[in-house]
């Protein structure tokens, strides 16, 4: 997505909270001609990404979204008296995102 310059929930979660991030993160979409941003480049997004909290807020929002299903599936399940296993196997599969690393301290004093 970063390639493309696609809107992403993260990129507009880092983007609300930080007009600087935003800032920089526009002007780079800007700048960055047709085919794959450098990778420092992605880097860069991405520690912003980690500084504002959007990774974290992504994950927890899949993590509520995949309750909200599995509890929506149960009681569909439970009127129709009837089990759903494929749409309860693609809800497992789509909701499978490991949590984002904590931030390291970027001086090494841990």
């Amino acid at each position: 997505d970063l390639d493309e310059g696609k809107l992403s929930y993260p990129l507009t979660v880092c983007c609300h909270r930080d007009p600087t991030a935003e800032n920089i993160i526009m002007g780079i979409f800007r700048q960055a001609s047709e085919g794959s941003l450098a990778v420092n480049v992605k880097e860069q997004i991405l520690d912003l990404y980690r500084r504002t909290g959007a990774l974290q807020e992504t994950w927890e929002m899949i993590e509520h979204l995949k309750k909200s299903t599995e509890t929506a599936l149960s009681r569909f399940e439970s009127i129709t008296d009837e089990r759903n296993p494929d749409f309860r196997a693609l809800v497992n599969l789509l909701g499978d995102v490991s949590r984002p690393l904590q931030e390291l301290n970027k001086r090494g004093d841990d």
